[in-house]
């Protein structure tokens, strides 16, 4: 038993109260490109079209019942992607919820023309679940871009559509993979962490399925439930 008796903590100082400033001047402090709302929205709309007929004919071929599909989003390199509205949880059922899964960067090393200096400049990249049942919001964020204007004179939607160079189908992998891109697995087997949204018998009857795709069919689950990563190789 401790039966030293210790002094007191006494504070001399006063605390010091400072109104706070937000260091952000809104929606349009984003670093986005200039783009043309008409060429730009078609462009976007193709690809979006093209994502989800891949993601379904995926489905089809497979026999995968899912809820929805998983779309990757690329930013402009040196320029903001607008992540913050590429999710959606507005609906109180989480089953029609657009959730934002990652947001990764890969740095690049550009050369500036005129000095010869060279710089590191990034693209980031968004991973996103869309179900079924809200196919259209995206589809029509980027109409209401390309054809609507805001009191300002700006297209609606400008800084979300502007930020996005470009997008598809999620990968397999890369999509979700968190670390450097060059420790993914190639011809020698590795055993990796894989953490899943849930311990749902569907869910991880849909993962087994993902892995007999790829053929990386060696699983090993761990029985304890602390123990609840899933490792596969």
């Amino acid at each position: 038993m401790v039966t030293e008796r210790l002094q007191h903590i006494v504070l001399t100082d006063l605390a010091e109260h400072n109104i706070f400033t937000s260091t952000s001047s809104g929606r349009d402090n984003y670093q986005v490109r200039e783009r043309d709302p008409g060429a730009h929205g078609a462009f976007l709309q193709s690809k979006l079209q093209e994502a989800w007929s891949q993601c379904e004919n995926e489905q089809a071929v497979y026999h995968v019942t899912r809820k929805g599909i998983y779309l990757e989003f690329k930013g402009e390199q040196g320029y903001d992607l607008v992540t913050k509205s590429l999710e959606n949880r507005r609906s109180r059922d989480s089953d029609h919820w657009i959730r934002l899964l990652n947001i990764r960067s890969e740095d690049a090393i550009n050369t500036t023309p005129d000095t010869g200096e060279e710089e590191v400049v990034a693209t980031s990249y968004a991973t996103v679940f869309v179900p079924h049942s809200k196919r259209k919001y995206f589809f029509d964020q980027i109409e209401r871009y390309a054809n609507e204007v805001t009191i300002s004179g700006k297209p609606k939607n400008y800084n979300l559509a502007n930020s996005i160079a470009d997008l598809r189908k999620a990968l397999d992998v890369e999509s979700f993979w968190l670390d450097t891109i060059s420790l993914i697995p190639t011809s020698e087997p590795e055993w990796c962490e894989v953490w899943l949204s849930s311990d749902s018998e569907e869910t991880i009857i849909r993962f087994e399925t993902l892995l007999e795709e790829q053929d990386k069919n060696k699983i090993r689950m761990f029985d304890s439930p602390s123990e609840s990563p899933i490792e596969a190789n």
